[in-house]
């Protein structure tokens, strides 16, 4: 499967994170540049498939290298994003129409991974499964005034991971 991230995405070789990011960029698309927002832990967890202690601190691992996204752990339950507008300018001297960010195709190789893009995709999407943009309001302010993405429950049923099978004998 493929999705269409941002240049600095491509950079990233775990497809959870690719998820991840997408998401992140996707919402500050939607909802405003430089704006900070918030999202559950419990779902950061289940879209990044890692455990909750340390999560934040293995994002800052994959995000040292770029600008592009501050990440933040406000309390043991939230975790914060922030993306600035992208700045398309010319070089000095340089002619011709102002430059556009450029979008690239990577490939998802893990099924997990998939689940996970087609739930976020569906519910930035009022459930329809297209890429493209379309302006809906699914988050929330919450009490420090800052915008707050709930995911609902019911992604634990679409991307948990697969119990082994067991051998009959």
């Amino acid at each position: 499967m493929k999705i269409t991230v941002p240049k600095w995405v491509t950079e990233i070789e775990d497809d959870h994170l690719r998820v991840f990011f997408w998401f992140c960029d996707r919402m500050a698309r939607q909802h405003g540049w430089d704006h900070m927002y918030t999202l559950h832990i419990d779902d950061a967890v289940r879209i990044c498939d890692k455990r909750n202690n340390g999560l934040v601190d293995w994002l800052h691992t994959h995000t040292a290298h770029t600008k592009r996204i501050t990440i933040g752990h406000m309390y043991d339950e939230v975790v914060c994003f922030s993306l600035p507008e992208p700045k398309m300018t010319r070089k000095p001297g340089e002619r011709g129409r102002t430059r556009v960010e450029q979008f690239y195709e990577v490939q998802l190789e893990d099924q997990r991974a998939r689940y996970a893009y087609i739930y976020l995709l569906g519910c930035l999407n009022q459930n329809l499964l297209e890429d493209n943009s379309r302006s809906i309001d699914r988050h929330n302010t919450n009490a420090w005034g800052l915008k707050e993405f709930h995911l609902g429950r019911e992604i634990i049923g679409y991307i948990k991971k697969p119990k082994p099978c067991e051998e009959e004998s």
